[in-house]
């Protein structure tokens, strides 16, 4: 069941069966730091049982639709990491998937591989995303010689950008991992 506020739908959905939850009410905070996106979501529950499911690291994503526009678009896509029970409801506090590339610290030696190859190794053994080698665009895929001992991987990531051509990076709603050019936009010089 999806609820309206004002001139926009909003649902929560369970990314495994992409089955609609019934719910009350959603709060969805986008933060000026990308790795700090979180949402709460309250999910009627008269039986008490939801929490069962609504299991730490359930996947979810709480989406919208402002009218007059279609498609739906996903606000945030994560996975749960706290509930609350109360009187009929349950409360799920959610992280973005964003999260996983602050959480994990790089203890690893590479020598002359490419930063491609490295940025692959990197998120396919520390963490849950999805390498998706279309979203992977390096600018200056250079071999490089380098160690780190315990920065965390947002950092690590961060320098890998700044080394190729200052890509932006994340993780989308669907557990993706992207790496790819920045959009820029030009001022009016009037």
């Amino acid at each position: 069941m999806s609820i309206t506020l004002g001139r926009t739908t909003w649902r929560l959905i369970k990314a495994a069966t992409s089955e609609e939850e019934d719910f009350n009410d959603a709060v969805v905070i986008k933060a000026f730091n990308r790795f700090a996106n979180q949402a709460k979501a309250i999910i009627l529950d008269p039986d008490g049982d939801k929490k069962l499911t609504y299991t730490k690291g359930y996947l979810v994503e709480v989406q919208a639709h402002p009218e007059g526009t279609s498609p739906w678009y996903t606000l945030i896509g994560g996975f749960v990491v706290d509930t609350i029970q109360r009187d009929n409801e349950l409360e799920i506090s959610i992280l973005s998937h964003d999260f996983w590339l602050r959480k994990r610290a790089v203890f690893k030696s590479y020598t002359n591989e490419y930063i491609s190859d490295i940025l692959e190794n990197l998120i396919d053994d520390l963490t849950p995303l999805v390498w998706d080698a279309g979203l992977v665009t390096v600018l200056n895929d250079i071999q490089i010689t380098r160690t780190w001992k315990g920065e965390t991987l947002d950092v690590v990531i961060g320098e890998l950008a700044n080394m190729s051509g200052e890509e932006e990076f994340g993780a989308q709603s669907d557990l993706k991992f992207y790496f790819n050019e920045r959009d820029t936009v030009e001022a009016d010089r009037n």
